[in-house]
């Protein structure tokens, strides 16, 4: 009986064993370099999974383990942060505890497909600006020093000049932040991300189409197929008749309408692509760097019509003739 006694402890002692080495050794050092954003609220357990997201860490259990046994437990902030590929877990944890959000600062998060319009409505809602203060520093290029900024188009019947360059993120702001400070922010991360695209295009070109292929679709395997929907009908002269070029206007940049009626269509402005042919004046949204990388590359077929499967679907269905495209509605 003794030796079973002991065969067991045994046992315990090596699955303990093991355990241990399974976690600590899951994770010791960082994986790649990242921007990581921690959102305000976030506790060790929505770190840990947002880490993990990112691919910083290879497991969520040893990042937990490590922490509770370290001299940071308790103390991670929210902001964002820039990790680098080969940190010691202990670094990460410091990092995570002292260099998060400045003390009177706010995350401000911008969706993709969010317009400077509703910027200022969230910041006004924060209490750091008026709506009205961020759209009239959005509508000059007066003051903001970025050499690119020469290659935005001003064409009579634009609403905001900078539209389509206040890149979505998430972004850390002291809420004393004036609006051009705040915008500065903004065009600096567009900079960074527009790096990426490679074009003939010009700029202004590339922004304004790939903001239609944002607002249009919000599958990301579609958005070349959209791309070159458009290009094929405008190569064909055809009006792209797009509903969020409609809708822009029509709402004043909220898209705050869900449905939306012949009538609505029908609005007198240099957006709507329903009433003129082309490209919108100007850019409907604020686009990601996906949606640029879509419109400067869009998928060569013939399709020149599409449609969603179903009115709760989000996906579309792609035709090459208007016959075809009025059948499958049937």
């Amino acid at each position: 009986m003794k030796r079973k006694k002991k065969t067991g402890i045994w046992i315990i002692i090596l699955l303990l064993a093991v355990g241990v080495a399974v976690v600590f050794g899951g994770t010791t050092k960082t994986k790649k370099n990242a921007e990581v954003i921690i959102e305000e609220g976030s506790g060790s357990r929505e770190i840990a999974k947002r880490l993990k997201e990112e691919g910083v860490i290879e497991s969520q259990l040893a990042f937990l383990v490590r922490l509770k046994f370290s001299e940071y437990s308790g103390k991670l902030q929210y902001g964002t942060y820039e990790v680098k590929n080969g940190m010691s877990m202990n670094q990460l944890f410091k990092m995570l505890a002292t260099e998060g959000a400045k003390e009177n600062t706010i995350n401000l998060t911008v969706p993709e497909g969010y317009t400077a319009e509703m910027i200022g409505a969230r910041l006004e809602e924060k209490g750091v600006c008026t709506k009205k203060a961020f759209l009239e520093a959005a509508s000059t290029k007066e003051g903001y020093d970025f050499e690119w900024l020469s290659d935005i188009e001003e064409k009579e019947g634009k609403k905001y000049i900078l539209q389509g360059y206040l890149y979505p993120d998430t972004y850390n702001i002291y809420k004393t932040a004036s609006p051009k400070e705040i915008i500065t922010l903004m065009l600096e991360n567009f900079e960074k991300h527009y790096k990426e695209i490679e074009t003939d295009q010009s700029m202004d070109r590339i922004v304004i189409l790939a903001s239609v292929i944002e607002r249009e679709t919000s599958v990301p395997s579609e958005r070349v197929t959209i791309a070159g929907v458009i290009e094929n009908r405008i190569k064909k002269d055809m009006r792209l008749q797009i509903d969020p070029t409609a809708l822009y206007p029509l709402t004043d940049g909220m898209y705050d309408k869900k449905k939306v009626t012949y009538d609505d269509l029908k609005i007198d402005s240099p957006y709507n692509t329903y009433r003129n042919k082309g490209l919108p004046v100007g850019p409907i949204c604020n686009p990601s760097v996906d949606c640029m990388k879509a419109a400067a590359n869009p998928e060569k077929h013939e399709y020149l019509y599409y449609h969603t499967k179903s009115a709760d679907s989000k996906e579309h269905e792609f035709f090459k003739t208007y016959k075809e495209h009025i059948n499958s509605q049937k």
